[in-house]
């Protein structure tokens, strides 16, 4: 199960300690592990052992599934968490039980300086599992800088293989610069690297084993995504839904 924390807010309900609380959040220490007491808990009785945090609502692209064409109102800087609210949140999950977190956005990227923070979470717990989600626009330059600082592996958004119809779907012309830092990512040592493709028919349905060559040759683990009602302009139609069975029967 997954929590997602912005500049607004961050535990939503309903969420318990599994037991009586042991400590408050002023309690907890760096060096403190969570005892089961303290785990997070929701009303079936999952425990919460993973964490999203959105570091930018800001994207360099504008995908036709996600975002219109001209953009959209970015939060003021004000209402984003600095790196050190960040930390200390993350600190808190930390202490509660919380074993992954994935930085995500908007493009994480965009935020500047984004390897301070990856040193600042994983200095949390050496057994952290840090990953993050990107459009890998910006890979082939950042890619050394967050793995050493303790990166461990990424999701990428892939959506075509072919020049055209990825500028078509992101809006951006930038097919070269994401399959280079791609390749950055894997030889700095990133691992699993995940392909998100988000199939949509009459733009990229064709190209369902294309990519399933490529994860086959290049160790990628590829995660094919149905279409969903989600994009800002509201053009989405059932007749451009790629349904999971097709794609398996692809």
């Amino acid at each position: 199960m997954t929590l997602q924390t912005n500049g607004r807010a961050f535990l939503p309900h309903p969420l318990a300690h599994s037991g009586p609380p042991t400590a408050s959040a002023n309690d907890i220490s760096d060096d403190r592990r969570p005892t089961d007491d303290d785990r997070l808990v929701d009303q079936y009785g999952r425990v919460v052992e993973d964490l999203r945090i959105s570091v930018t609502d800001r994207c360099n692209f504008r995908c036709i599934y996600c975002m219109p064409a001209a953009g959209l109102f970015w939060l003021p800087k004000e209402e984003i968490l600095s790196y050190e609210e960040i930390e200390r949140l993350a600190r808190l999950f930390v202490g509660f039980g919380v074993k992954e977190m994935k930085i995500t956005g908007g493009e994480p990227t965009m935020r500047k300086q984004l390897h301070i923070l990856i040193r600042m979470l994983k200095d949390l717990s050496p057994d952290l599992d840090l990953s993050m989600t990107t459009n890998g626009f910006l890979l082939s330059q950042l890619a050394p800088k967050l793995h050493g600082a303790g990166l461990n592996r990424l999701n990428v958004s892939l959506d075509s293989l072919h020049p055209e119809k990825f500028a078509a779907m992101a809006r951006v012309d930038a097919l070269p610069r994401v399959l280079e830092g791609l390749k950055v990512a894997r030889a700095v040592g990133m691992r699993p690297i995940k392909l998100n493709c988000v199939v949509m028919r009459g733009y990229n349905e064709s190209e369902v084993v294309d990519f399933a060559r490529l994860a086959r040759e290049h160790d990628y683990r590829v995660r094919f995504i149905e279409f969903m009602p989600l994009d800002a302009e509201g053009k989405w139609t059932q007749e451009q839904v790629v349904s999971g069975q097709e794609i398996l029967s692809r």
